[in-house]
């Protein structure tokens, strides 16, 4: 898949804070991290490798001894919220080198939820959305396109988007809502999200969607 180039401008901002780069799955955080600005840094891990995660699990303080003998640059850690104990190493490490990060994770809410504090403040916030008309404005998309696809760039550029898109709504069910323990009836969540999508810019009665999917209004408030 070819690598559309973003408007973001994330190691600009790493020279004056550490950074959490958030955003759903597939807005391309990974694939901006290996293409703009990964050669970079002066180390890069991703939780997404097993044997990343499992070396951490092992040895929660294991980024002292990789960073050993460094006191400056920017470091990358992908996935952070499938480890969120390295919060309190990466923490350390910050009050005592100039090193900079750049976290990145599909969702705050996991670590928050998880206990953690963010690194209290210590690290700006940045949100990676779909793609925007700048980036794209020379392939000359239609309407059409930009709402059926949502704008992902792996959506977008893809014969099969309806297949893609099927996907990517059973990997949010299956990562987000049920690994998560969000909802246990995964299946009137999905219809409450169909009936979400169809209603969207509209004002939401929720006595309407609990009558047309069979749910208290109470669950469709929460």
């Amino acid at each position: 898949m070819e690598y559309i180039k973003r408007v973001l401008r994330i190691e600009d901002l790493l020279e004056e804070s550490s950074l959490f780069l958030f955003g759903p799955r597939m807005t391309g955080k990974t694939s901006y991290i290996e293409n703009e600005i990964q050669r970079k840094a002066i180390l890069s891990i991703t939780f997404l490798d097993g044997d990343t995660l499992d070396a951490f699990y092992h040895n929660p303080v294991l980024l002292r001894s990789m960073l050993a003998g460094k006191t400056e640059g920017f470091v990358i850690v992908d996935e952070v919220q499938l480890f969120p104990p390295i919060l309190l190493d990466i923490q350390h490490i910050m009050t005592h080198n100039n090193i900079q990060f750049l976290l990145t994770g599909s969702s705050a809410r996991k670590l928050k939820k998880s206990g953690n504090n963010l690194l209290g403040g210590r690290a700006g916030i940045v949100s990676m959305h779909p793609l925007v008309w700048k980036e794209i404005r020379d392939r000359n998309p239609d309407l059409d396109s930009i709402f059926t696809t949502g704008m992902l760039p792996k959506v977008i550029q893809s014969k099969s988007y309806q297949i893609q898109l099927r996907n990517y709504v059973r990997g949010y069910l299956d990562n987000e809502i049920a690994a998560g323990g969000e909802r246990r009836n995964i299946g009137v969540f999905s219809s409450f999200l169909t009936f979400a999508a169809s209603e969207n810019t509209e004002l939401m009665n929720f006595s309407n969607v609990s009558r047309d999917i069979g749910m208290s209004s109470d669950t469709i408030k929460e």
